[in-house]
């Protein structure tokens, strides 16, 4: 498993922002909290993917990094998850129970 800050676009770490990777998971975390999951071709939003404007920034940011860009609000994430996919072709899922 490797967990790293999340970097924003001026090449900075965001305090409190992660980045997991394992075993073909890639996920990220909000403080305590894990907000988004992508394992293959899959995205799984959890309860708090919307939790704040400043959560939705860095969740763009982590979409945006593995080639998700149609996902840039939450406007696009919310009918991604109503429809059940990306226009990439990922998988979408709503969890929860992913804290």
């Amino acid at each position: 498993m490797l967990v790293s800050q999340l970097i924003n676009r001026n090449g900075n770490p965001n305090a409190n922002q992660f980045v997991i990777t394992d075993n073909g998971l890639t996920a990220f975390q909000s403080y305590d909290s894990r907000v988004c999951e992508i394992r293959g071709r899959e995205i799984t939003f959890g309860c708090d993917w919307d939790y704040s404007r400043t959560t939705l920034k860095h969740l763009y940011t982590f979409l945006d990094d593995n080639g998700l860009s149609s996902l840039r609000d939450s406007k696009s994430v919310r009918k991604a998850i109503k429809n059940g996919k990306t226009n990439e072709g990922y998988k979408v899922l709503y969890d929860p129970n992913l804290r």
